[in-house]
């Protein structure tokens, strides 16, 4: 469903109340002394999301929404070969025999995935290549889906994020170097420590010849392997290249190297952008970024501040991602903020955290592990940075912004972000439904739909551009 203008055709009233999980019960009440202030859970305030009030999936999964939502990628990643419906539909069941937990749902996911990289390996070494390449690319996938809750586990550190990490991305690779012609791997630039990025260039044929580019750009916390089904392949396959990164906070440059986000975003894309216009196989007249998730926020960022893009798409299009937090916490807690009271905030802060159910408190570690700083305080003055209010008004290339019926991590924000695209020459408003399945924040059901869309409008608005070498 496409618009000129976006109206206000959202399915229901997805207002911000929806947006993250329902209130906790206050208990344990515990005064903060002389500060004169109740504690944070006597409020009742939410962690974030996912929220647990939206309609249900079309499929029985599990009765826990975070469980249900991470779930729904791994089912749609059947359209690219990265993954098996019977192997997904049987981890499934043995987590909900298991009690439907978060720790059930890595060990099984760990499980799987161990299982399908040892068919994969055996494959190779017989030198079944297909059956390898496809058995790697399920294997990935599969670490990434267990990779997700290593926070919710016995374990809880970097240091098996990491383990687990590197062993998704060793299959992701495996896969590639199997690919017809071979994925490339390659280190991206990058102004600051921790450098180069990781990055894998993907290419319909090795004939050297200038083809149009996308930059997918992950979100905070998929992975590559993700990326292959939400635009990697679908580009490939329509004659484009396709760069596949990892930017501060992301993949390895969160777990390998202690890279978190920047807010700054055209620090990671302008140096992307003039690695790209340096090969000879990239077009660099017709390089395109497009953004999944927090990318929403992140592209129209860096877009605001690169020119050389030919056009852009935001997945839901985003305009204040610090919103997610700050609309959210209850006033008090703001005003200690913008007062810059850091040992009350943090001990309103802390004292909620350990109050909290362990599921609740997996979601703040894993929403918050993307940002620095060592006390809430520290990442709040971090999280407040990522809004675009101020510089989309920039972006002067055509925009594709992507809204769901049921948008559950950032409910309006597409509209917003397209109505302040008024300089950009040829936007677009896109609305993907209920009925072509096609709902949630990243249409995790219905990629393939979600990628038509996406580089259809990719290729119309770039069709025209002068074809030039990337070097020379």
């Amino acid at each position: 469903m496409s618009h000129p203008d976006p109206g206000h055709s959202d399915h229901g009233d997805l207002g911000r109340r929806h947006f993250l999980l329902g209130g906790l019960a206050a208990s344990g009440a515990i005064a903060l002394g002389a500060a004169g202030i109740a504690p944070a859970q006597a409020y009742g305030f939410p962690p974030p999301i996912p929220p647990d009030d939206i309609p249900p999936a079309p499929i029985p999964l599990f009765t826990d929404s975070t469980l249900t939502f991470q779930c729904l990628f791994a089912i749609g990643a059947t359209s690219s070969g990265a993954a098996e419906y019977g192997e997904v539909a049987t981890a499934v069941a043995a987590i909900r025999e298991a009690g439907e937990t978060y720790p059930a749902y890595y060990a099984q996911f760990m499980a799987l995935a161990r299982r399908v990289r040892a068919t994969a390996t055996e494959a190779e070494e017989k030198g079944h290549r297909v059956t390898a390449r496809l058995a790697y690319l399920r294997a990935a996938n599969y670490f990434g889906q267990a990779l997700y809750f290593v926070l919710a586990t016995d374990r809880p550190t970097r240091a098996h994020e990491r383990q687990v990490y590197n062993a998704m991305t060793r299959c992701w690779w495996a896969a590639g170097r199997l690919m017809d012609p071979p994925m490339l791997r390659v280190g991206l630039p990058w102004r600051g420590p921790n450098g180069p990025m990781p990055g894998w260039f993907l290419r319909p044929s090795d004939d050297g010849r200038p083809r149009p580019t996308v930059i997918v750009n992950n979100g905070s916390d998929a992975q590559s392997i993700d990326l292959w089904t939400a635009g990697g392949l679908a580009a490939v396959e329509r004659g484009w290249n396709a760069l596949i990164f990892e930017g501060p906070g992301q993949g390895g440059m969160l777990f390998d190297r202690n890279q978190h986000f920047v807010p700054d975003w055209e620090r990671v894309i302008s140096p992307i952008v003039s690695w790209l216009r340096g090969r000879r196989d990239v077009d660099r007249e017709r390089i395109v970024l497009t953004g999944s998730s927090f990318g929403g926020e992140l592209v129209p960022r860096a877009a605001a501040f690169e020119p050389r893009l030919a056009a852009i798409s935001m997945d839901p299009g985003v305009v204040d991602a610090a919103s997610t937090w700050t609309d959210q916490l209850p006033p008090f807690m703001m005003n200690l903020f913008k007062e810059g009271k850091k040992a009350q905030l943090n001990a309103v802060w802390d004292d909620y955290v350990r109050s909290a159910p362990p599921q609740t408190q997996f979601n703040i570690a894993k929403r918050l592990e993307i940002y620095p700083g060592r006390t809430f305080y520290d990442k709040l003055t971090q999280i407040v940075q990522y809004t675009n209010e101020k510089v989309v008004g920039r972006i002067r290339v055509p925009a594709l912004v992507i809204n769901n019926e049921i948008e559950q991590f950032f409910p309006g924000q597409p509209r917003d972000l397209y109505r302040l695209l008024d300089n950009s020459p040829q936007r677009r408003f896109h609305t993907f439904t209920v009925a072509e399945g096609a709902q949630y924040h990243c249409e995790p059901m219905a990629p393939q739909v979600r990628n038509g869309v996406v580089m259809d409008f990719l290729h119309d608005v770039t069709a025209t551009r002068r074809r030039t070498p990337g070097r020379g």
